[in-house]
């Protein structure tokens, strides 16, 4: 009996990525709700944050940023939040301090335990969506808890090479994730967790990609 377990969960795993993927499809033609703020003039860094139920961190990240990030910068919170109430609390936070604010569309296809799937529908959402063609030379991702504490200019590493980021156990972590966009704009696949959060199309990227790696 047990020699049908293991091809009947692949199977069903299978069906379950179908599914999923599929309603990722139909999910990236929703309409969005809010804006993203005027490019700065010149070169800049369109950072995007995927919000999550959370006030206190945005907010957080906001100031820290203004203090830190030393590199022209236009930032966008992405609101991922299932709590209404929390995510117009987030919007009220993004209006005081000037950050663009993008309501997601709701993602009722995701399943309890599928949190990682969900964020990498939300990335690839704004990527494709918004910032792709944004016109930022540099495009960043930061996690909601990701606050920079000194210093730090991002062009000083994106200069000298494509990518800039962290991986997390065996995956590409889209939480620390800097890219310069004339390369990556028509390379980067999908940031939906499967062989890798970040799915590269050409191998020679991927190589530059782990080249980036701070850890």
């Amino acid at each position: 009996m047990k020699i049908f377990l293991k091809p009947l969960r692949r199977l069903i795993d299978e069906i379950e990525w179908a599914r999923l993927w599929a309603c990722s499809q139909i999910y990236y033609r929703r309409p969005s709700i809010g804006e993203i703020n005027e490019k700065p003039q010149g070169d800049f860094c369109d950072l995007a944050t995927v919000a999550f139920n959370n006030v206190r961190v945005i907010e957080y990240q906001i100031r820290t940023l203004r203090k830190f990030f030393t590199f022209p910068y236009r930032h966008t919170v992405f609101d991922n939040s299932t709590n209404d109430i929390i995510a117009n609390e987030i919007k009220t936070i993004c209006l005081k301090y000037g950050t663009g604010y993008i309501r997601l569309p709701k993602q009722d296809f995701i399943r309890v335990g599928q949190g990682s799937y969900s964020h990498g529908v939300a990335c690839n959402y704004l990527y494709k969506s918004f910032l792709q063609s944004g016109g930022g030379k540099y495009f960043g991702l930061l996690d909601h808890d990701i606050f920079p504490i000194e210093s730090f200019d991002v062009s000083i590493f994106l200069e000298k090479q494509f990518f800039y980021g962290l991986r997390h156990r065996f995956y590409i972590w889209p939480g620390f994730f800097f890219v310069r966009m004339k390369e990556a704009a028509q390379r980067i696949w999908t940031f939906v967790l499967r062989f890798g959060f970040v799915v590269i199309r050409e191998p020679v990227m991927l190589i530059r990609y782990l080249k980036g790696l701070i850890s």
